[in-house]
């Protein structure tokens, strides 16, 4: 029953943690449209929600990990009632593994803040990355468009000189 307990904590922190991150995702996109609009006072009140939400998240982190960590030395403490059984509070058996359960207990054991910190910043990396490469195509298909609208304008300037009569002669 305690494990079910732990699991269903972690599953929602877990769901609140997407949908913070998911909200500073989304804010930050307005904020680059503000940004872009010159919309400055709307970029200022946009930046102060995005710092609150960051500071959700990283409180929610910080309360997941002392909660990983609480539930592992109750396991360790004298009475509990064997060793893995950290692992269970906050890893429901879904395999009937065992050994897969404590290999998945480690691992959220030893997760840091600073990991997941780790990782949202390469995603953030291959994000601009992704961003710059669709920069460039979007510079590139710029200068097509452009080249496209010297032609018409050439070729209207050729009807306005020489008239129909030029083209089907």
């Amino acid at each position: 029953m305690t494990r079910w307990i732990g699991f269903w904590k972690m599953a929602s922190e877990s769901s609140e943690l997407e949908r913070l991150s998911q909200e500073i995702v989304d804010s930050q996109s307005h904020l680059r449209g503000a940004k872009s609009v010159e919309s400055f006072d709307l970029a200022t009140a946009i930046e102060r929600e995005i710092g609150e939400m960051e500071q959700q998240r990283n409180k929610l982190l910080h309360d997941m990990a002392s909660s990983a960590v609480e539930d592992e030395q109750r396991a360790a403490a004298p009475g509990a009632s064997g060793p893995g059984e950290s692992l269970q509070l906050t890893v429901p058996s879904v395999a009937g593994s065992t050994e897969s359960n404590e290999r998945i207990g480690i691992i959220w054991g030893r997760l840091t803040p600073e990991d997941v910190d780790r990782a949202r910043q390469e995603v953030e990396r291959h994000r601009i990355e992704a961003l710059a490469r669709h920069a460039r195509e979007l510079e590139s298909l710029d200068a097509e468009v452009a080249e496209v609208d010297s032609l018409e304008q050439a070729v209207d300037l050729f009807m306005r000189k020489f008239g129909a009569t030029a083209v089907t002669a």
